[in-house]
């Protein structure tokens, strides 16, 4: 169309044209765009549903607040130089930020803050953005008090990944393993003991107590205290992991019984687990019986009356122990017992939940265990009719030369062989206890505690420790 430049037409032409020029700036997307320098356009600000020009100054102002605010409902302001613009000012519904210098605070945090809730930086010369820290959960901000507050919360998830599943806070070791260094407090899993904050480099080892297939059992101390402790150590495979964390979680659950080995701390790096435990300076009641050849009665009495305290607690929390035998029954220094060594016990059984598998030592396994058969609880009161029968003949029940086979059939088919002579109280529990149902031993069918034998035994001051050991410090 002509355009004239006279009077009023001319004006009502030129802003025809201007019109025009801006519709052709808006391309089919609803982009306003502007003429770059060689005659191009580039997308400059979206307008929704198509920006429309006004008339007037009414029309002009609503042209321009239209032309401010993009589809994501914030104000915008024109740029100086190239006429783009700034998000300045939410629109009604929207997140509201700061006037003024807390508006532009809030601006800058909103460019700097991708989709992702990754902090974001300017590029130096291009204009463009590079990630510069992620931040957990929220993103983070470059001022003094924000930054105070996402180093707080870092080092939290730092301690929560390094807080393992079981509640122990671990660190990593040279070559990429973890050990566990401190229980969480209030966690039931928490390791107790003088010895929490150490980690296992801060040990020394003097000598070994022990070896099994497990492993090994040192004597170990730390610089600067006048304590020892005894440190089992498990060679870490793929298929004992399962087997190491249960021996863990049934050590835990044993620190509440005076009469069960305490665990005092636990650590692990890639090849090996560590066990820090209380170190039994009595020796073991296999020791005890090796120099005496047989015990008096009332020491027996005593020792059993201690034995039979730690097993209820165990089957209390439906633990099996499944290795009772006088090897694994060790004397503390004032000569109390210590039921050691629960690698091979199993929790979670019951009566109505039983287990099978063939473990244990040959000569202390119930006819169950060694028949295949599945079992629970009663096992343990047969291995202690075993160990009974040790300290009062210093002989195994069933022992028929060391043919094993000719052992296997007289626990499983025969009635236990006792000498003549034996006090008759512990001769009824032993008989009792070896019985081949395992529903008619004592312990399941009736309180132990009742029996004869042990009609001397005053039950609560024994259970709080402060009834006297017959033999003082063990050996």
């Amino acid at each position: 169309m002509a355009s004239t430049g006279h009077g009023e037409d001319g004006e009502e032409e030129k802003r025809k044209s201007e019109g025009k020029r801006k519709r052709e700036e808006e391309g089919e997307d609803g982009v306003k765009r502007r003429r770059e320098d060689d005659g191009g356009s580039e997308d400059e600000e979206p307008t929704p549903g198509m920006a429309t020009t006004g008339h007037g100054e009414d029309g002009e102002e609503e042209k321009r607040k239209r032309e401010e605010e993009g589809e994501d409902g914030v104000k915008r302001r024109r740029g100086d130089d190239d006429r783009g613009s700034e998000d300045e000012e939410p629109a009604p519904g929207m997140a509201s930020t700061g006037h003024g210098e807390d508006g532009k605070e809030e601006k800058r945090k909103r460019e700097e803050e991708g989709e992702d809730g990754v902090k974001w930086r300017r590029g130096d010369e291009d204009g463009g953005s590079d990630d510069e820290e992620p931040t957990p959960g929220m993103a983070s901000t470059e001022h003094e008090e924000d930054g105070k507050e996402e180093k707080r919360k870092s080092e939290g998830k730092r301690k929560r990944e390094e807080e393992g599943e079981d509640g122990v806070k671990r660190r990593r070791d040279e070559n990429g393993g973890s050990e566990d260094e401190e229980p969480t407090p209030g966690s039931s899993q928490g390791t107790s003991g003088p010895y929490p904050r150490l980690t296992i480099s801060r040990y020394n080892l003097h000598q070994v107590l022990g070896r099994g297939n497990f492993g090994k059992v040192v004597l170990a101390s730390v610089p600067g205290r006048d304590t020892h402790m005894a440190i089992k150590i498990i060679n870490r495979r793929e298929d004992n992991e399962g087997t190491i964390k249960r021996e863990r979680r049934i050590l835990l659950a044993a620190r509440d019984c005076p009469f069960l080995c305490h665990l005092y701390a636990a650590h692990q790096s890639l090849e090996r687990a560590y066990f820090i435990t209380e170190y039994l300076s009595g020796g073991s009641l296999e020791d005890l019986i090796r120099i005496c050849c047989y015990l008096d009665i009332n020491n027996i009495r005593f020792y059993a009356a201690e034995m039979v305290c730690g097993l209820q607690f165990l089957h209390g929390q439906n633990i099996v122990h499944r290795d009772l035998k006088p090897e694994n029954i060790m004397l503390d220094a004032e000569g109390h017992i210590r039921i050691i060594d629960l690698g091979l016990a199993q929790d979670g059984v019951t009566a109505s939940s039983k287990i099978d598998g063939v473990t244990g030592t040959f000569y202390y396994m119930a006819p169950e265990v060694l028949l295949g058969q599945e079992y629970y609880t009663a096992v343990d009161w047969w291995s202690l009719g075993i160990v009974l029968c040790r300290m009062a003949t210093g002989r195994f029940p069933f022992f028929i030369g060391h043919s094993k086979q000719k052992v296997f059939k007289a626990i499983t088919r025969k009635e236990p062989k006792l000498p003549p002579g034996m006090d008759a109280a512990i001769e009824h529990l032993i008989s009792q206890l070896l019985r081949k149902n395992p529903d008619k031993r004592p312990g399941v069918r009736r309180n132990i505690r009742k029996h004869p034998f042990f009609s001397t035994i005053r039950w609560e001051e024994l259970e709080e420790r402060r009834a006297k050991p017959p033999c003082g410090s063990g050996l």
